[in-house]
């Protein structure tokens, strides 16, 4: 004889009667019908079902759906020699009662595959006409040859059940993997799997009022990454040859041992990693995925600086290479075009966008300016960011050539003192030869020049400025630059210079620039 359980809620009467009365009339082996009513709104009565004395309502009251626990009440409330888990919304057929009654061993899990769709209003005593009218379970676009543990229905013996221990409770939390639990069991245990595939109708839902079991939208978010968690223990249970239930189960709650496990963890995700950071793991854990811990991709702004009728079209090539090539390791890139009247004002422009002073309200980590007279390497920012997380650095920066010339020699920019003529050949960073090596200097263009906007903070505005020095005794005054007057700022706040001798940024100095189809040389 086999017991048969019907777990529910919120399902319509009409449809749990309809699968009901095709039990009735197309078995008979069936010693109970236990319909447990999981925390429906609206409670079944027995008086709403097809009269029959062999079917009895359980009723259980409980926010959270747990499809298993309801099995387990369910099936430890008969004693027949065999069990069946049957959904509501399936219509079971005498061919399938037949095949089941054939297989009745003690070593066999009977299942059917064989799902089709059906509506409601479709459904009628004609088999034929019913299978015209259903749709397989799956449609074209997802396709599965194969739905290897389909929970439509299960039967097994009574004997098998008390070996493994009972339904895994905490699988039967929200939906999905308490349906292929027996199949797994099954699997490990080397029992006879038997597929009956006749075809077995399932009665459409109206997607539109599903209410996803109560659920809220944070609850809702729980459960999906659950389910995944699920089918990975599932998986587990293969691998490691797990072939009991340890859990207690059919007690007046549902056991959630682990459940409450997954939400503690998805609920402190954050501090889980601040603390395996901390303790300088390489991988770590979280609601049963491995995760690999990287620190945090930094977010960079590129502004260019141009004070030419239009922009170059070798520096457009540069920029184009030079994103691409960062976005690769650091995605939270952007680039902007600083417009103002002068070069001085844009360089101050530029550093309030980097510190938050644009549409999006964006903090940038690092910020570098690009003028537009300048060649740039596709992959220095690249080195650049990488040298600076690791070392800590607050600015790094190339060799540039100078346009001016020392004794007949191109010289870079760079200056190793701030002094009356810095620009002197001793005083002159200079590397024929690239090198890999990182030096420091008292003063440089802000050409290429990376920088960690954290340093603004030590700094007053404005960061960039023209002054002059006065010369009384011979009656003059000489412009002191606004890369000068913001790098006697860095000193003066103990910001150092960080020279990296294996990049340049070379000069590009064309005769002319292309403006509004005329040629205007300079």
């Amino acid at each position: 004889m086999i017991d048969i359980v019907i777990p529910i809620r919120d399902r319509e009467i009409n449809r749990l009667s309809i699968c009901i009365d095709s039990i009735i009339k197309n078995s008979s082996k069936v010693k109970t019908i236990t319909v447990v009513d999981y925390g429906s709104k609206k409670k079944i009565r027995i008086s709403d079902l097809p009269k029959d004395q062999r079917i009895s309502v359980l009723r259980v009251e409980n926010k959270e759906w747990n499809k298993a626990h309801a099995l387990n009440l369910g099936i430890l409330k008969g004693s027949a020699e065999y069990i069946m888990t049957v959904d509501c919304d399936m219509i079971l057929s005498k061919e399938i009662f037949d095949e089941i009654e054939k297989n009745l061993l003690e070593n066999n899990l009977i299942i059917d595959t064989n799902v089709r769709r059906i509506k409601i209003e479709d459904v009628s005593n004609n088999q034929k006409d019913m299978l015209k009218k259903s749709k397989p379970w799956f449609n074209d676009s997802r396709i599965q040859l194969f739905n290897q543990a389909n929970g439509g229905f299960q039967v097994y013996s009574r004997k098998v059940y008390n070996e493994i221990g009972g339904l895994n409770e905490w699988l039967g939390f929200y939906m999905g993997a308490i349906d292929n639990f027996m199949y797994y069991l099954a699997r490990i245990r080397k029992m006879n799997v038997i597929d009956i595939s006749y075809p077995l109708f399932h009665m459409e839902h109206d997607k539109k009022k599903e209410q996803n079991f109560n659920l809220t939208k944070e609850e809702q978010d729980i459960a999906l990454g659950y389910k995944q968690y699920k089918a990975r223990y599932l998986d587990n249970m293969i691998k490691n040859n797990i072939s009991k239930n340890e859990s207690k189960i059919g007690g007046e709650k549902p056991d959630r041992e682990l459940l409450d496990k997954f939400i503690e963890e998805y609920n402190h995700k954050d501090e889980i990693i601040d603390k395996a950071i901390k303790e300088g793991k390489e991988i770590v854990e979280i609601c049963g995925n491995l995760y690999k811990l990287e620190k945090e991709k930094p977010s960079i702004l590129i502004c260019v600086i141009n004070n030419y009728p239009m922009i170059p079209s070798y520096f457009v090539w540069d920029l184009f290479n030079l994103y691409l090539r960062t976005k690769e390791i650091y995605p939270d890139i952007d680039i902007q075009q600083v417009d103002a009247c002068s070069i001085v004002t844009m360089r101050n422009v530029a550093v309030r966008r980097a510190l938050g002073d644009n549409p999006n309200k964006k903090v940038y980590k690092y910020f570098v300016a690009l003028d537009t007279d300048h060649h740039y390497p596709h992959d220095f920012l690249l080195k650049f960011i990488d040298k600076m997380e690791r070392l800590d650095l607050d600015i790094l920066t190339g060799l540039t050539d100078s346009q001016r010339e020392t004794n007949g020699e191109h010289l870079s920019t760079q200056y190793y003192k701030i002094q009356k003529d810095m620009n002197t050949k001793e005083n002159c960073v200079f590397c024929p030869k690239s090198e890999d090596k990182i030096i420091q200097v008292e003063a440089s263009g802000p050409v290429g020049m990376v920088m960690n906007t954290r340093i603004f903070h030590k700094l007053e505005f404005p960061y960039f400025l023209e002054t002059y020095q006065v010369n009384k005794d011979k009656n003059e005054a000489v412009i002191l630059g606004s890369d000068i007057y913001f790098c006697k700022k860095l000193k003066e706040a103990g910001i150092k210079i960080n020279v990296d001798c294996s990049v340049d940024f070379p000069h590009q100095n064309p005769k002319s620039f292309f403006s509004r189809g005329k040629t205007i040389n300079m």
